[in-house]
Order: C-alpha cells, then sequence, then structure tokens
C-alpha cells in the first residue's frame, strides 16, 4: 500500500542554485517526487541533483513545471541542489511515498 510520509520545500527569487533539504524522517526505499515551477524568462532549463529521472515538463504560459522521481538509497545527502543555467525565481517541492515503486 502506497502511503504519503511527508514533503519538504524551498524556493528563491533569484537564484541559479536552490537546495531542497532531505525530508527528516526519509527512509531507504522511499520514493521522492520533486516538482520544481519556474518562468520561461531567461530560458526554462532546471536540473535536478544527479540520480534524479525526469517524468515530465509541461509548459504552461509563462511558468515551466518539472516533475522528477528518485528511489531513497540507504544514505542520502541532507540536501537536494536544483540549478538553472541562469539567476531566476524557482521553487522547489520534495513530496515522499513509502511502498511505492
Amino acid at each position: 500500500m502506497i502511503s504519503y510520509r511527508g514533503s519538504t520545500s524551498a524556493q528563491s527569487v533569484n537564484t541559479v542554485s536552490l537546495s531542497v533539504a532531505k525530508y527528516a524522517s526519509l527512509a531507504a526505499n522511499d520514493v521522492m517526487v520533486a516538482s520544481a515551477v519556474t518562468n520561461t524568462t531567461n530560458g526554462d532549463v532546471i536540473a535536478p541533483p544527479a540520480g534524479w529521472t525526469q517524468a515530465r515538463k509541461s509548459v504552461h504560459g509563462t511558468l515551466v513545471l518539472y516533475t522528477w522521481y528518485k528511489v531513497a538509497g540507504a544514505s542520502e545527502p541532507a540536501n537536494y541542489v536544483f540549478t538553472a543555467p541562469v539567476a531566476k525565481q524557482v521553487a522547489v517541492i520534495i513530496a515522499v511515498y513509502a511502498g511505492a515503486d
């Protein structure tokens, strides 16, 4: 049975890298789903940390929404850093689920 464990998020008005803290109760084999939203000005590319797989990219007017996923390993970093090629406004949320694959 899939269950929602919780989430963590961060946002910035003008940055090239945004650090999102690891969910405090993250356990090995939890599935993390990260979503990032930004505007399409100055390019719309947001790069996830190594090990994340892109599931979707959607453009809605002047907004771009990215979605990635990752299965948590036995050892995960304290923070996940998402990057952009130029300073921009970015918001990221990472939702954590147990029992998913």
